[in-house]
């Protein structure tokens, strides 16, 4: 590959991406209690990235109904 070609990033997910698949593989096996609060800044220390991913990750759990957990 020449330095200078942009690599192909389609198949890499973002990071909200891999956020959701952690907290719903957390959620399923009973790692947080229903309607347990998760901490957003607590993820996002977690994963060492801001707020932002999380909180995407969080709606896109809500919009696929998997989250019982309320976001805090």
């Amino acid at each position: 590959m020449n330095i200078f070609e942009t690599p192909d990033l389609s198949n890499v997910p973002s990071t909200s991406d891999v956020i959701t698949q952690y907290l719903r593989r957390a959620i399923l096996n009973g790692h947080f209690a229903e309607n347990e609060p998760v901490r957003q800044d607590e993820i996002a220390k977690k994963f060492n990235v801001s707020k932002i991913p999380v909180r995407e990750a969080l709606k896109k759990l809500r919009s696929r109904r998997v989250s019982g957990v309320c976001q805090k």
